[in-house]
């Protein structure tokens, strides 16, 4: 999925962007989430060809620039001879960050606080860093395995970190984990590319798959009887959501949302409120020829009645809709997407949108999470500036 639309430079990795927000302030085709490519602002020199060069066993730190507007970066991390891809992030009660992605094909996972990182040693585990959650006892869940577009390369493991030692679970073969979250007891799981499951660890610590109905991309809920799915429709080109009640999936309908002749649209996450308020996010796409496409983002709002969605006015080139969103602890939400993260409001209002360009530099994000019971959101991504001779993973924060 080519996200290009500035000059192109070498795909890097950036590990993580913190917002501090208060509370007032794919296109065509079925999307790969782990093919999103980005660009980078013009540089004044090419990138230094590193091959053959020794790498370093971690990044390295840089000096931090000051930008104007709210977003501010907090550490920058520089490696020039790995490129590394941070898939998830997940946030503790405390306030600390995990990220998890890959690192020469293997699983890293980091900790940040605004402060300082570290890189945390994992045990024994295959494949690459898929995702990460933060269960109610404050544990951190790491998953790491094949991709979604070769689940077969290797087995899938879960790591469950208590704050004192690992546990490790093996899930099995042929998954390709891209998303895990902690609801209630329960840990639930989204894998798979040709066609999604959607997996539940039960209390008692047994696996199984769900059976969800739709074409899923992304889960999320309030309890192990309140579990929402969004995708598309199997075997369709329109939005679809599926509710779990503890024992089965209910499809739940939408109201029509007005495509037209070749468009198609899908979710692309979920957010799922204590108060049983649901959010989706996703795009609508059209093809305009030579596969170039059009994207226009989608908001659609559960009240416990009835849905309300929102299509964006204006279509971007090669946009990918609306990919990520987490709650800002004042009944709006953070969104990512289509080349920007936006604040919305409690009525789902657009009240901030960056799109993380400065005169030399660029960001993008992969992921968002919120620190529970504060109005703190950490996003995971990518950054660029024209004065360094590759990207660096950084940590931003906007207050």
């Amino acid at each position: 999925m080519a996200l290009a639309r500035r000059p192109v430079a070498a795909p890097v990795t950036w590990i993580l962007a913190v917002l501090l927000a208060a509370a007032c302030t794919g296109p065509g085709g079925t999307p790969h989430r782990r093919s999103q490519t980005w660009v980078r602002p013009s540089a004044a020199r090419e990138p230094l060809d590193t091959l053959g060069k020794t790498r370093r066993e971690a990044p390295t730190p840089v000096p931090t620039p000051t930008w104007a507007g709210p977003w501010q970066p907090v550490h920058m991390l520089q490696d020039l001879d790995i490129v590394t891809e941070f898939h998830d992030l997940a946030v503790q009660r405390d306030g600390t960050a995990w990220v998890i992605g890959d690192l020469a094909g293997k699983a890293w996972l980091g900790r940040f606080t605004t402060r300082d990182w570290t890189q945390v040693p994992l045990p024994a585990v295959q494949g690459g860093g898929q995702a990460v959650t933060v269960d109610g006892r404050d544990h951190v869940w790491v998953f790491t395995g094949p991709p979604d577009y070769a689940p077969q390369t290797s087995r899938s493991y879960a790591a469950r970190w208590d704050g004192r030692s690992w546990r490790v679970e093996d899930i099995g073969t042929g998954l390709g984990i891209t998303q895990a979250r902690a609801i209630g007891s329960e840990i639930w799981l989204r894998a798979g590319q040709a066609d999604p499951v959607v997996m539940r660890r039960d209390s008692g610590g047994r696996w199984s798959d769900t059976k969800v109905p739709i074409f899923a991309e992304a889960v999320d809920g309030r309890s192990a009887t309140d579990v929402w799915a969004v995708g598309r429709g199997r075997g369709t080109l329109q939005p679809a959501v599926a509710r779990w009640n503890g024992h089965v999936w209910t499809e739940i309908p939408l109201p029509d949302i007005g495509l037209k002749a070749g468009d198609h649209s899908f979710f692309r996450n979920v957010l799922v409120r204590d108060s049983g308020q649901v959010w989706a996010v996703g795009g609508v796409f059209r093809s305009t020829g030579e596969e170039e496409s059009l994207a226009w983002t989608m908001l659609a709002r559960w009240n416990g009645h009835g849905w309300r969605v929102t299509i964006g006015g204006e279509g971007v080139s090669e946009g990918t809709g609306l990919t990520a969103i987490a709650d800002d602890g004042a009944g709006g939400a953070w969104t990512a997407g289509n080349y920007a993260v936006q604040h919305l409001d409690g009525n789902g209002r657009t009240i901030f949108r960056d799109d993380m360009t400065r005169k030399c530099e660029q960001g993008r994000v992969r992921a968002l999470a919120s620190q529970p019971g504060t109005r703190t959101t950490w996003a995971a991504g990518e950054y660029a500036s024209c004065e360094l001779p590759l990207t660096a993973p950084s940590v931003f924060r906007a207050a």
